[in-house]
């Protein structure tokens, strides 16, 4: 699954600074204390990278929560349809839970779950041809609904 291009559509529109990767990792190993254990709302306003650093470093048990909140707000979620939601929970429901317990131990698994990232992938874009940002949104991204508006508001980012 590439998101390149949004990726760096996030990094010029503001949300990345001077650091390096490398100076986000440092930043995320001396911080992973606190934000590993503090409310959601904290994290959620930082820079992308520095969100996406301190994910890195959360343990599998805390990732799988994370994706278990984004999973609620899927379920609740005015902006896809039922027949979406439905496609997106169940592939939440079969990986999820165990994507992040197994995958550094099990290659197999992460072939696995991978293929069935770019099967998933394949009929968004083709059952209702959603577009890069919006896979990006619901399957890339763990924000849930209005933190994702939240960062792109405050990052001039159009989502």
């Amino acid at each position: 699954m590439k998101r390149i291009s949004f990726l760096i559509a996030i990094c010029l529109a503001g949300a990345m600074s001077a650091q390096t990767p490398n100076e986000y990792d440092r930043w995320a190993s001396d911080n992973i204390g606190y934000y590993s254990t503090a409310p959601r709302s904290e994290i959620v306003v930082l820079p992308f990278f520095q969100q996406q650093a301190l994910y890195n470093l959360f343990s599998p048990e805390k990732k799988v929560a994370v994706w278990e909140y984004k999973a609620e707000d899927i379920r609740n979620s005015e902006n896809l349809t039922a027949a979406e939601k439905k496609t997106l929970l169940k592939f939440l429901r079969k990986y999820a839970k165990t994507r992040y317990l197994d995958i550094k131990s099990d290659r197999k698994y992460h072939i696995r779950f991978r293929k069935a990232g770019d099967e998933l992938e394949s009929v968004l874009r083709q059952r209702y041809n959603w577009d890069e940002r919006k896979i990006f949104r619901y399957l890339e991204c763990w924000l849930t609904d209005a933190e994702y508006e939240a960062y792109c508001t405050k990052y001039d980012v159009k989502g």
